[in-house]
């Protein structure tokens, strides 16, 4: 019986990737395709359906299954590497981790030779006829040293992070297309990024990646206070707001962060999440930032507007897992005690290639502007106003999203979609989100749904076409302002509905997943001899 094999680095929960293979997984089961998946996911009970997780040791030959449920569908292989190559660096347990644009050649080749050899013992145990390799770095260059048929699934990590940033990667990228039947984009600013790189054009197909509508768009059954993991503790996130008392210095705040990471596992759920959510909650009154917490995402803006627009009866909460989560909750933490040295000091704290706008609108505050802000600071910033969980995972971040009005993505990152913005609107949320990038496609539908049910809203009430200005942190008030004030004039039922129709047309996950059931059988029918 054919077999599908879904390639993937990584993990089936935080990033856009991530999830993409998760729902692409879900969906193969669900339709009883015979389905391999090879990734990193060392939690295979969270997910109902993997039934065998087994590790692949290339250096022995051996598979080693370390977990079995008899309800699942899909096999999850994780292969035993000398490292996990990433884009952007982050912490994961377990694995000795470099970005690709810090890899020596050795390090390079040898992970290759690993992942190789990996797929090689999983081929033998199984009937593979079509490959899904997520990511043009690196894995479809992998795949085409076996000469198993694969289509590409690019995501904007892939350009951002390593192919613009080192240009040993141009081999690999077009060595992995050119084998590759075809090569599947996100959005047609992807697909335009892509370009220079493109050696066959006519490869080029674009899916969306799209969200589980029952998910996301039925009320969630889960109850806010039985959101916990086994993340930050209370006790260690008491100790970390006293201890920020005592920072004189940058300097000392980030040996002080680089202390406290070492107390818990911030890539999980914080232990009392859901009795922080419960406290600024009631009903849907949030302001919610969703994702990766790294400077180029953005939440240090969003914290830097929250003075005034909690002035709105709302609340904020920021939920995902990150090395800069700390930074913003040091951010937010100063900004309430007025400590002004500090907050110029962390603003002054960007990343190398991408703009300041958070310090650009601190600086350019009149001395009567800073003190009214800093005034409102003190009174909004408050523990029972702003919270940061940690990430969240499936289904209970849906029960979260479905608190929010209002879904902020100030990303400095021109993204390739924006699963994010997708989800949140899903949810019932109103989305103001970065103008650059893919995620202008999503709000371009939107506008485009929304006139023909009768409400003509234009692209620029979602968008924030100034972000990376000096008036970024502004157009995030104003704007968040004018949408809170439409969420209260549409009513929550009416954008529920509306917005739910709108994923159903647009971004509903079993319609993606049939695309790519089809490009497989299309490839099979094509080539009938070789299948």
């Amino acid at each position: 019986m054919q077999e599908l094999l879904l390639l993937h680095g990584y993990f089936l929960s935080g990033s856009g990737s991530n999830l993409l293979v998760r729902n692409l997984a879900s969906n193969f089961a669900e339709k009883d395709l015979k389905t391999v998946l090879v990734c990193q996911e060392r939690n295979p009970e969270k997910y109902p359906f993997i039934r065998d997780a087994i590790i692949v040791e290339p250096d022995t030959g051996k598979l080693v299954p370390y977990y079995h449920n008899p309800g699942g569908k899909v096999i999850l292989y994780n292969p035993k590497t000398s490292l996990l190559p990433v884009f952007v660096y982050d912490d994961y347990p377990g694995f000795k981790v470099k970005t690709f644009t810090e890899l020596s050649i050795e390090e390079l080749e040898r992970y290759i030779n690993e992942m190789v050899t990996s797929l090689k013992i999983i081929s033998a145990n199984h009937n593979i006829q079509f490959v899904f390799a997520q990511h043009l770095i690196i894995n479809p260059y992998i795949v085409k040293q076996l000469g198993l048929p694969y289509s590409i699934t690019v995501h904007g990590s892939d350009i951002s992070y390593t192919i613009e940033r080192d240009e040993r990667y141009h081999f690999y990228a077009r060595e992995g297309i050119k084998g590759a039947y075809k090569v599947i984009t996100l959005s047609n600013e992807l697909t335009r990024r892509l370009k220079p790189y493109l050696d066959y054009p006519e490869k080029v197909i674009e899916i969306t990646p799209g969200v589980d509508g029952k998910l996301f768009g039925e009320l969630a059954a889960v109850n806010l206070l039985q959101i916990k993991g086994n993340g930050r503790s209370k006790e260690t996130e008491e100790s970390f707001y006293h201890g920020l008392s005592q920072v004189r210095s940058l300097n000392e705040l980030l040996k002080y962060i680089d202390f406290i990471r070492k107390n818990y596992d911030y890539s999980l759920t914080d232990q009392h999440a859901g009795e922080k959510l419960n406290k600024v909650s009631r009903g849907r009154n949030l302001i919610l930032f969703l994702g990766k917490h790294l400077y180029a995402k953005g939440p240090q803006l969003l914290a830097l507007a929250l003075p005034y627009l909690l002035e709105e009866k709302v609340n904020a909460a920021f939920v995902g897992h990150g090395l800069y989560r700390e930074v913003v909750e040091a951010l937010v933490y100063f900004l309430r005690e007025n400590r002004e040295d500090l907050v110029a000091e962390i603003l002054n704290y960007g990343e190398e290639g991408y703009p300041n706008p958070g310090k650009m609108f601190y600086e350019e505050l009149t001395k009567s502007e800073k003190e009214q802000y800093l005034k409102l600071a003190r009174q909004n910033l408050t523990g029972d106003r702003v919270v940061f969980t940690g990430q969240i995972f499936h289904p209970e971040l849906a029960a979260v999203i479905q608190r929010a009005k209002l879904l902020v993505v100030p990303s400095l990152v021109k993204e390739a979609f924006g699963m994010v913005a997708v989800e949140g609107i899903a949810a019932g949320a109103l989305p103001l989100v970065d103008g650059e990038g893919g995620m202008a496609s999503i709000i371009t539908n939107y506008t485009a749904f929304l006139k023909k049910k009768g409400f003509n809203l234009s692209l620029d009430t979602f968008i924030l076409s100034k972000l990376r200005t000096a008036e970024g942190v502004r157009e995030i008030v104003d704007k968040g302002k004018r949408l809170l004030e439409l969420y209260e004039k549409l009513g929550e039922e009416q954008i529920w509905n509306l917005n739910r129709d709108f994923i159903h047309s647009y971004y509903d996950w079993s319609r993606i997943a049939q695309k790519y059931r089809e490009l497989s059988q299309n490839y099979w029918q094509e080539n009938p001899k070789i299948c």
